[in-house]
């Protein structure tokens, strides 16, 4: 039995989601590489932070799903979240780019990714 201890979200415990992460990492460098080669300085950070939310939902799930409390415009997290949703939600964000432009490359658009 693994002793309880008060610090537990500021080390993470080995898991299987290593994978996830070494996948999740990998796609935001690819990202971000892709964003600086093919644009300015400007959009490789806009793209490095749109990376932010989606790494943090994968990377810790159990963490953010557990926050109750004040969000914004005076609205509130009234229960907490499964971790496995919290990191779903993050995938689907992080690959939403990928999915957009494969949809709209289907309906035969020609796009300019940058």
């Amino acid at each position: 039995m693994r002793p309880q201890v008060d610090d537990e979200y500021l080390v993470p415990p080995k898991t299987s989601r290593s994978l996830s992460r070494v996948l999740s990492i990998s796609i935001c460098i690819a990202y971000i590489i892709g964003a600086y080669s093919h644009a300015d300085i400007k959009t490789t950070i806009e793209v490095m932070m749109f990376c932010v939310l989606p790494m943090g939902c994968i990377w810790f799930p159990e963490p953010l799903g557990d926050y109750v409390g004040f969000v914004s415009s005076g609205r509130f997290i009234t229960e907490a979240s499964p971790a496995g949703a919290v990191a779903f939600m993050g995938w689907v964000l992080l690959l939403l780019p990928v999915a957009a432009y494969v949809v709209v490359r289907l309906m035969g658009v020609k796009v300019d990714v940058f």
